[in-house]
């Protein structure tokens, strides 16, 4: 049975295998050793149905959860029966809370208990060519904030970013919206079996929000690495070869009027184990061309614990003794796989 565009995986708590898929939308359930068990959910719009499955992971028993977007909809399934019901925030409520802030496009997620984080904007009033004016390069900020269940008393988590772009200008009334190489993006992390969240902006701290609201910031030091020559002509030549701009003339326009940022952006992925424990990759941090990514390892409050390898792969889900995640084989058919890993 083929995947095709996997959202995330989940070990759930009796080691079945949970897989949510992107074509057909569905969750399949697996053995421990692979096998096909069962579907849970599928594409629609009714109780159980979901658009897309932005995240997933499991609860008591076998209760699994999936966030269904762009409705922001939490849903719940028993593993063994199907659909539970349905956790559906108001947004005219969060916009009463947030106020003077606006909600705003970028992070929605759901915690386990029903808490979830949204983005609030204080410019989200303001024109687009005000907000990202031609020319320059912006790193669009938004604030991430975590609400209860029942919308009373949210809390500001911390900065959370776009991504950093700008506006080039192509005559006669246009312009377009280019991302450069080197380009800072927001970063999150989403794990410890739906209990933590991490977001990061800009430069190196993290911020945590767990689902009953308690917080942590992770700081540290590193040194800034300049954006590689070789990594700036690799961008330079997919764009001349992707057609995405309708004429070479109009290509190498924006290729002379990218404003290349001057170092690679210090947060390059962000994982939360099941335990809590925060993994950060950065560009400092060496590594061979292929092989394990290094990661700095932080404890579950914030103390550096040291250099961990996690497998280059899209890594979903880490726990005390294995690493879930989703790879893809020389033809780009993605796979489940699931590695045991050793401390040292």
């Amino acid at each position: 049975m083929l995947f095709s565009g996997i959202a995330r995986t989940a070990l759930l708590n009796d080691g079945r295998i949970a897989v949510a898929n992107g074509e057909p939308t569905e969750i399949r359930i697996y053995s421990p050793n692979g096998a096909f068990v069962t579907r849970v959910g599928r594409r629609g719009r009714g109780p159980g149905e979901f658009q897309a499955i932005a995240s997933m992971f499991p609860g008591n028993g076998d209760t699994l959860f999936a966030v269904n977007l762009p409705y922001f909809q939490l849903l719940r399934f028993s593993v063994t029966s199907g659909y539970v019901d349905m956790h559906v925030p108001s947004r005219d409520t969060i916009q009463v809370r947030l106020a003077p802030m606006r909600q705003a496009e970028g992070l929605r997620e759901f915690l386990r208990n029903g808490s979830f984080i949204v983005s609030a904007s204080s410019d989200g009033h303001l024109p687009e060519e005000v907000r990202f004016p031609t020319g320059k390069l912006v790193f669009p900020m938004r604030t991430a904030v975590w609400f209860p269940r029942d919308h009373s008393a949210p809390k500001t988590v911390g900065p959370y970013a776009g991504i950093e772009q700008m506006f080039i200008d192509l005559g006669n009334g246009q312009r377009t919206a280019e991302v450069p190489p080197g380009a800072r993006r927001g970063m999150r992390g989403f794990g410890a079996r739906g209990t933590r969240l991490c977001v990061a902006a800009a430069g190196t701290e993290v911020s945590c929000v767990d689902e009953d609201g308690s917080r942590l910031s992770i700081r540290w030091t590193q040194d800034a690495v300049p954006v590689p020559q070789s990594e700036i002509d690799a961008w330079k030549a997919r764009y001349r070869s992707g057609g995405r701009t309708g004429s070479a003339q109009t290509a190498e326009q924006i290729i002379a009027g990218i404003i290349i940022p001057e170092s690679r952006p210090p947060i390059l992925a962000i994982v939360v184990a099941t335990d809590g424990r925060v993994f950060v990759a950065g560009p400092d941090l060496p590594r061979e061309l292929t092989g394990p990514i290094p990661y700095r390892m932080f404890s579950r409050t914030g103390e550096l614990v040291g250099i961990a390898q996690l497998p280059a792969m899209g890594v979903h889900e880490v726990g005390d003794d294995y690493v879930l995640g989703v790879e893809r084989d020389e033809d780009g058919v993605e796979f489940v796989v699931i590695y045991d890993v050793k401390s040292s």
